[in-house]
């Protein structure tokens, strides 16, 4: 019984260590590499940076810009070289495409529209529309024409 518990206490703290190394990681500035601050003052230079957070999934590290510039939130995942992997942009729901609009005016029950983001992720640009109908809340992805995908 005491080697199950024993064995058992240790698996439990290597899935909690792995968890934590793959989580998203508070930073400061000073941590951020060079070539992305650079790329993100070249990018965005009015936007007004919010925070900073670095992540290690797969091996892979990447670090993310918060940010505001005007009424746009946007969160940018960089490679340590600068590179951009990803863009999350708030916009509101009258940018969406109007194929997007078009299935959110026909939900029923009639959807509560939330967040509104356009995530660019090199060529690919999704919209993720965030929906409550009723009691439920889900999210609702679509492609650039506005097909839904998700």
């Amino acid at each position: 019984m005491r080697v199950m518990f024993g064995a058992t206490s240790v698996l439990a703290a290597a899935l909690c260590v792995a968890a934590a190394a793959n989580a998203e990681q508070t930073i400061t500035r000073a941590h951020v590499p060079r070539a992305v601050l650079a790329a993100f003052a070249k990018q965005w230079p009015n936007a007004k940076v919010r925070g900073y957070s670095r992540e290690v999934e797969k091996g892979e590290t990447t670090y993310e810009v918060e940010s505001r510039e005007g009424d746009v939130k946007r969160d940018v995942s960089f490679a340590a070289d600068g590179s951009v992997s990803v863009v999350e942009e708030t916009m509101p729901a009258s940018a969406l495409p109007a194929g997007a609009q078009s299935v959110l005016a026909g939900l029923k029950p009639a959807a509560k529209v939330g967040a509104v983001e356009k995530v660019t992720r090199g060529a690919t640009v999704e919209y993720e529309v965030h929906v409550r109908q009723g009691a439920k809340a889900k999210e609702i992805v679509f492609d650039l024409e506005g097909k839904r995908t998700k």
